[in-house]
């Protein structure tokens, strides 16, 4: 029995499925494209969003005064220097790095 038989028999096959027995130039790539389309009330919605968020963005002040109020007390108290704020620290550290539960 003739191996190379077999490859001549099934050979002919095998390249039809392969590409059609064409030969692909390796230089070349094949041609792919993506698109999008959006409807019209996609868009409309899209823009209607965006502007809704940009006057949200727009009507938060700068400054939070009551934030900023707030951190002058707890500076002026210690708080930054005890022992407790020290831990909630760590802990919020280690479970922020996966070490705390």
């Amino acid at each position: 029995m003739k191996i190379d038989r077999i490859s001549q028999i099934f050979g002919a096959d095998l390249q039809k499925v392969a590409g059609g027995g064409k030969s692909l130039d390796k230089t070349e790539k094949p041609v792919r494209s993506d698109s999008v389309s959006l409807s019209k009330k996609a868009k409309e919605l899209s823009s209607s969003s965006n502007e809704a968020v940009a006057q949200h963005i727009n009507a938060l002040p700068d400054v939070r005064a009551e934030k900023v109020q707030e951190a002058k007390e707890k500076i002026a108290s210690g708080y930054f220097n005890s022992p407790d704020f020290e831990d909630k620290l760590a802990d919020r550290l280690l479970k922020e790095f996966g070490f705390g539960s």
